[in-house]
């Protein structure tokens, strides 16, 4: 284990993403460089939808009176002591420092403004896979789950990143896709490293641990395999399904429907 004298200067760090896109290396990765934390969180989504709720109600009820008791409350200063309620729990719970936390959807990454204001030395990193791989992957492991729903949660959250990522400073950010953990764990390490600003050691210890642990698999070796849609074994109702609801993101990622994946070769950073 590298040096633990060598002070993190940006965390906590928020791993965001489509559930079977390498998610878990990722939490596997910062372990080895010296971060803490629950292997999934699944909590601060919820602080996203009491915000949702919040506005909804508000919008239906207050109608400007202050005769009406909800005329009568600040509804800013409400959602900002609910926010505050859930950074003292989180804070309270991740008792090792430095910590990440690991929620996928579109809920956490629509929440990411709020939550890179509540901690203030935050990093996110949007962890991605094209929709290809990625829906053969859901298919395997989460049968039970329609295929058209698989695709619309990929393209939910693939679509809410790029919604959000506008609003977020460039240097809180950074995308990695699991194509490149795999194949080029030195430069996923080092842009890493560069963007969590690691020492030398820590960034040798990120490489070691993409290198040695790779991300969760349906089936021996289908994290590596590159998949084109011709070649799926899904029936032609399932391709239409794909393209209706995936295509637009898809394109939006510069990701191919062949074996070369996407359009560049390369693609890490912010």
């Amino acid at each position: 284990m590298p040096s633990d004298e060598y002070k993190f200067p940006r965390y906590p760090v928020f791993i965001v993403g489509s559930p079977r896109s390498g998610t878990s290396a990722m939490v596997d990765a910062l372990l080895g460089a010296g971060y803490h934390g629950f292997r999934e969180g699944n909590f601060l989504p919820l602080a996203y939808r009491i915000s949702v709720n919040i506005e909804r109600h508000f919008t239906s009820f207050d109608i400007g009176s202050t005769k009406v008791l909800i005329g009568c409350v600040d509804q800013q200063m409400l959602t900002r002591e609910i926010n505050d309620l859930f950074r003292t729990i989180v804070n309270g719970l991740n008792t090792s420092k430095p910590w990440f936390d690991k929620s996928g959807g579109p809920e956490m990454i629509r929440f990411l403004p709020t939550v890179l204001r509540l901690w203030e030395e935050g990093r996110a990193i949007f962890v991605k896979r094209r929709g290809l791989e990625n829906i053969t992957s859901r298919v395997r492991k989460f049968p039970n789950i329609s295929f058209e729903q698989h695709c619309v949660d990929w393209t939910d959250t693939m679509g809410a990143w790029r919604e959000i990522r506008s609003a977020l400073p460039s240097d809180t950010i950074i995308e990695i896709d699991q194509w490149d953990m795999i194949r080029h764990p030195n430069t996923v390490a080092l842009a890493l490293g560069n963007f969590l600003a690691l020492s030398p050691d820590r960034i040798r210890a990120l490489e070691e641990m993409l290198l040695s642990t790779r991300p969760q698999e349906t089936e021996p070796g289908s994290a590596t395999r590159s998949v084109t849609l011709d070649a799926t074994e899904w029936p032609a109702a399932h391709k239409e399904i794909f393209l209706k609801h995936c295509g637009a993101e898809m394109a939006a990622f510069d990701y191919t429907l062949d074996d070369t994946y996407r359009v560049s070769n390369l693609s890490t950073g912010a």
